[in-house]
């Protein structure tokens, strides 16, 4: 009878064991970590130039995008691969016959970080904090731009 109690004994330890090892698997899977789910560290960010007076699109524009994590650069309009993270992007455009322009943009962090924060104890949303993963930027960045003025005048000031 004893042996009959030890067995079912095991046999629960064995079972809730089980069921808690899948439930932590389960919620390692679905904590949410950048770097695992395979947002990873690029993002893909399309620039357009446009016209301050008239709104319309400016083509060819060499644009220039920076952060803490390297730069590039693409003609307008046009996308590119950038490296994320926490820190503001720079987007410098210029062309012949304007006058140069950059605005900044700031990342966002993602809804996944705060998932790693309470579900996974915090090591993801380190690692994913560290490699820029947890962060994002808008998919698309609009640079104003305006016409230079003919030689020998000034531009308005506005």
């Amino acid at each position: 009878m004893t042996a009959n109690i030890i067995k079912i004994i095991k046999d629960k330890i064995g079972y809730l064991m089980r069921n808690y090892l899948i439930t932590v698997a389960a919620l390692a899977c679905v904590s949410g970590c950048s770097t695992l789910t395979g947002d990873g560290t690029a993002q893909s960010i399309t620039v357009e130039t446009l016209e301050v007076a008239s709104g319309d699109r400016i083509i060819d524009a060499r644009c220039d995008l920076s952060n803490d994590e390297g730069s590039w650069s693409v003609l307008s309009p046009g996308a590119v691969m950038i490296h994320r993270s926490n820190k503001p992007l720079s987007v410098k455009c210029q062309k012949k016959g304007y006058i140069q322009d950059y605005t900044s943009v700031e990342s966002k962090t993602k809804a996944n970080m705060w998932g790693n924060i309470i579900v996974g104890g915090g090591i993801g949303a380190i690692i994913d904090h560290n490699n820029g993963s947890a962060y994002e930027y808008p998919p698309v960045v609009k640079v104003p731009m305006r016409a230079a003025p003919p030689k020998g005048q000034t531009p308005e000031s506005e």
